[in-house]
């Protein structure tokens, strides 16, 4: 087998959105980010991943949070395989380091905006990249084996 090739070609934020939250109180304590992750992953006949993650997050009145989220990552990666046709240890360290560096943009993205608003930079707290990698191999699997059924011919 040659030798696997994996890399970003586009990382973009489509969707940007960070409110201070005006009830946030600087003398309470901040309770944990409940963070709403989805993913949406595909790849195409010339074996360019397209990636879509949204963080965000319903309770930031209820746990004191000093910002509201909703992020969104696009992201395209050119790798010279399929996939699917690699053995499961493989492809979920791909999908551990696709997920590990969006996740990473995320943060950053997040971090630097927020630092320049009202309650200073906010660091979104650990997201486990192993869920988000296995949210990225299962469409890889449902998109492949959605490819492979053939429509039913109906005989009137």
């Amino acid at each position: 087998m040659d030798k696997l090739l994996l890399s970003p070609a586009w990382i973009v934020f489509p969707k940007v959105n960070i409110e201070a939250v005006p009830e946030h109180d600087t003398d309470e304590s901040v309770e944990d980010l409940q963070i709403n992750l989805s993913s949406s992953t595909s790849q195409d006949k010339e074996h360019t991943i397209q990636i879509n993650i949204g963080l965000s997050n319903n309770d930031h009145i209820e746990n004191n949070l000093p910002y509201k989220l909703d992020v969104h990552v696009y992201a395209t990666f050119d790798c010279n395989t399929d996939l699917y046709k690699l053995a499961d240890k493989a492809r979920k360290e791909i999908a551990i380091d696709i997920s590990t560096m969006l996740i990473g943009s995320l943060r950053e993205i997040i971090s630097s905006i927020t630092s320049r608003a009202p309650w200073g930079a906010y660091i979104v707290p650990f997201i486990s990249h192993e869920q988000l990698a296995e949210n990225i191999i299962a469409d890889l699997v449902k998109v492949h084996t959605s490819k492979k059924k053939k429509p039913i011919k109906k005989e009137h």
